[in-house]
């Protein structure tokens, strides 16, 4: 899933998604279109309530 989603690069050979080449002139259409979730919920959350969690970007960001 990291190669798909452009964090990984390949030793050699090619990644592409939607045949769009993985490399940095598609990476953000690449990223549109793949999406990682974690599957530890310890990993997704880091406040103690779901609110609180999603309100965090919106009020840290400037």
């Amino acid at each position: 899933m990291l190669h798909l989603n452009g964090i990984l690069t390949p030793g050699h050979g090619t990644v592409a998604v939607g045949g769009l080449p993985v490399t940095g002139a598609h990476l953000r259409e690449v990223r549109r279109r793949v999406g990682i979730v974690f599957q530890d919920p310890d990993d997704q959350l880091f406040l103690p309530t779901v609110g609180e969690d999603v309100a965090f970007g919106p009020a840290t960001s400037g």
